[in-house]
């Protein structure tokens, strides 16, 4: 950056200004400011982008999970109606997912209900043994 010093002189006063032109300097300044805010700036859109997917992904496998507890729910439903039955229940579609049921025998006399919910891009099983009394 080079500094010109140009004389003028002041007729009023017969004294000599001195004017500094800086030849772009402000404007090297200005763009280095811009520039740094605009990485802010896309930082910030893309942790703002990632934040939201990340939330989206959370959401969809609680409600994997929770669709998951009502397949159990539906099973012991069924249990109670017909103490006698094993086997699977037809896949149900609650709210934009996906629920699956299957129910067998276990060892010792156990019933074993295994669920699993699906919603958007997220997937929960969930495996109940319950005991007869």
């Amino acid at each position: 950056m080079r500094l010109f010093i140009n004389h003028i002189a002041d007729k009023r006063s017969n004294r000599i200004r001195i004017v500094k032109n800086n030849s772009g300097g402000v404007l090297v300044l200005v763009m280095g400011m811009i520039t740094i805010m605009l990485i802010m700036g896309t930082t910030f859109l893309a942790v703002k982008g990632y934040e939201q997917k990340l939330g989206l992904n959370h959401k969809s496998s609680i409600q994997a999970q929770m669709l998951s507890e009502a397949g159990v729910a539906a099973a012991i439903d069924q249990l109670k109606t017909v103490p006698a039955w094993r086997g699977s229940l037809a896949p149900m579609n609650f709210f934009g997912g996906v629920i699956k049921v299957s129910c067998y025998d276990g060892v010792s006399g156990e019933i074993i209900v295994i669920s699993s919910g699906s919603y958007r891009n997220a997937s929960k099983k969930t495996i109940v043994r319950l005991t007869q009394n």
